[in-house]
């Protein structure tokens, strides 16, 4: 296999693609709610669709079968597939239509999510893995510090309907780079890869499992709770701007800063710093004052895009290429449940925000330890792997 490093021009193109896939769906999330909102009992409507828009990230390891082989072909046909559904939604916003552009919208995040880290594994040698999930991280987390307000400059100039026909342009693009970017065959195993029966231990990747999901379901919660807790400010609405924006810029520094630092830094270190650093953001947001909060959603968004990053690095690591696909989608799973809970308990919880915010540190502090204690038993340092499976094949040569 040719030797690849994280600024190959191919990979360069793969970045791209999931440049635009991000700015489509970007668009399409900031004008959707308002379109169904147009509808009576549009509220109504507006929840459903979210809630539908969720299911193809709790049923994604249906997806894992198609992952192992091929890329192209769902990515191509989800993307197209949303190109038209748009196309139709902004020349007549059925209800049913929205909902299916949210389900279709879901499908292309699971994607976006998903197939990056498969491609890597399979295309890098291990010390390209964090730069080339790095820079993934950077395009995908970065996009939306930008697009969102973009996206409602040109509805407020333009009408929301303009910016959907963007979106579906843009969904459009996504399926016609689809072919180019992803060569055939590219997730196949490597000569020399590694096959297994199946199995893996669970101590490999559930303590990160652990971290993502309490982080995932403190997310889901702060997407009810924060609204809620500005809207006794004046300008709620623009200091939840400056928060949304803070916390997205807070995600793509996360991830540049593991660009930066490249195969120098391991990814356990990389998680156990996180890890921490998730835990002190937790408890920023009990301070009072409108101040302490844009602070916390920096440093929760900073610390939520270096897990994202060093997380994807360890499980390449730990996990066999053979069933990557798999534990990648049952994590994507088990998050969309965790967010779904975050979000139900705001509605439950509101009043004990301190208390929770404390209950939500300590599990994750327990979580990181949990990670640094059992997080390793497969993972070998940086090279180790490698002479090891030469002495193998060597020993092979000589029976």
């Amino acid at each position: 296999m040719k030797v690849r490093r994280a600024t190959d021009k191919r990979f360069s193109t793969y970045c791209l693609l999931l440049g635009i896939s991000t700015l489509a769906w970007s668009f399409a999330l900031v004008a959707l709610p308002f379109e169904a909102l147009d509808h009576p009992d549009g509220k109504q409507l507006l929840a459903h669709a979210v809630l539908l828009g969720l299911l193809p990230r709790l049923l994604a390891p249906l997806f894992a079968p198609w992952l192992k082989r091929s890329l192209r072909g769902i990515n191509a046909a989800g993307a197209a597939t949303a190109t038209l559904i748009l196309l139709w939604l902004s020349v007549h916003a059925a209800p049913l239509l929205i909902q299916l552009a949210y389900v279709l919208i879901g499908i292309n995040v699971v994607l976006n999510s998903t197939t990056p880290s498969l491609l890597v594994r399979a295309w890098f040698p291990q010390a390209e893995w964090m730069k080339a999930n790095a820079l993934v991280g950077v395009v995908t987390l970065g996009i939306p510090v930008v697009a969102w307000p973009v996206a409602g400059f040109i509805s407020g100039l333009l009408g929301y309907n303009f910016v959907l026909r963007l979106a579906a342009l843009g969904f459009l693009a996504v399926a016609l780079l689809a072919f180019t970017a992803i060569p055939a065959g590219v997730l196949l195993l490597e000569e020399g890869g590694e096959e297994t029966d199946g199995r893996l231990p669970v101590l490999s990747y559930a303590p990160l499992l652990l971290i993502v999901l309490v982080a995932l379901a403190w997310l889901g919660y702060l997407q009810v709770a924060v609204p809620a807790l500005l809207d006794r400010f004046p300008g709620a609405a623009a200091i939840y701007g400056w928060y949304g924006g803070l916390f997205s810029l807070g995600m793509a520094a996360g991830a540049g800063a593991l660009f930066a630092a490249g195969n120098r830094l391991e990814p356990v270190r990389a998680l156990g710093f996180s890890g921490f650093l998730l835990t002190a953001a937790v408890l920023t947001y009990i301070a009072p004052g409108t101040g302490w909060l844009l602070a916390a959603g920096g440093a929760y968004g900073l610390g939520l895009g270096a897990v994202q990053t060093a997380g994807a690095t360890y499980l390449q690591e730990v996990v066999p290429q053979n069933l990557l696909a798999r534990v990648l989608t049952w994590m994507s799973s088990a998050t969309a449940a965790a967010s779904m809970l975050g979000a139900y308990l705001a509605g439950r919880l509101l009043e004990a925000h301190v208390l929770l915010a404390v209950g939500v540190a300590v599990l994750l502090a327990m979580a990181t330890l949990l990670f640094w204690t059992f997080g390793q038993v497969r993972l070998l340092p940086h090279g180790m792997r490698l002479r090891l499976w030469l002495l193998r094949k060597g020993g092979e040569r000589n029976a």
